[in-house]
């Protein structure tokens, strides 16, 4: 395969939406690990090229936390979740506490934190393209990139020939204590699945009384 399909912005929106609907239970376990109302959703969505990643997410440095996932099965991708140190220290903080009053291993606590966070959302990811597009899918456990492995994006994906990154924007909200944290959310998949994604968005739009498109 030498060219990847052009995909129009109602795909795209389509897309979003689909990947918005299994968000909410996302913001349902996240507001129990918070003890407080969660909104969480994706107003933003890129399809770019791999080239241009570098310029799009934010410069990787030591004190960012990114943490990867795979994706296997009827599709072949991975997902980066990317967190700010002003990310990590917000949701810490909403989640477990001030760090001056815990009693404990604050950076294990912290790091066990985020990889549940990612857990949630690839979770979320996988269940909602295998139930509403008909794939079999599963995630492998969210593991750290180590700063010395991930200088730049690229070389995080060079191993899926002739990808196509999405990139998202997860904004979520906690409502009590008036915190946001938008974490961009990196899925990228290889050549055979992103034509798999989004022949199958194409099928559902195309039947009688699709549901996506406003």
């Amino acid at each position: 395969m030498d060219k990847l399909s052009e995909v129009s912005d109602v795909e795209l929106d389509i897309t979003r939406e689909i990947i918005n609907i299994g968000l909410a239970k996302v913001a349902d376990s996240l507001a129990a690990i918070a003890r407080e109302t969660v909104l969480v959703n994706v107003p933003d969505m890129r399809l770019l090229n791999p080239v241009d990643l570098d310029k799009i997410l934010p410069a990787s440095n030591p004190q960012d936390m990114v943490i990867q996932s795979d994706i296997e099965g009827d599709l072949t991708g991975q997902t980066f979740l990317i967190f700010t140190q002003k990310q990590t220290e917000n949701i810490a903080n909403v989640c477990i506490g001030c760090r001056d009053n815990y009693k404990g291993n604050y950076n294990a606590m912290e790091k066990s934190l985020l990889l549940e966070i990612s857990n949630i959302l690839t979770g979320a990811l996988v269940t909602q393209l295998a139930n509403l597009l008909g794939f079999s899918l599963h995630g492998l456990p969210p593991q750290f990139v180590p700063y010395r492995e991930r200088h730049t994006f690229l070389e995080l994906i060079k191993n899926l020939h002739l990808c196509k990154p999405f990139v998202l924007t997860v904004k979520t909200e906690f409502k009590n204590s008036g915190n946001i944290a938008e974490m961009p959310l990196l899925v990228v998949f290889d050549a055979d699945t992103f034509e798999k994604v989004i022949a199958a968005v194409r099928n559902k739009n195309d039947q009688p009384g699709k549901i996506f498109v406003r």
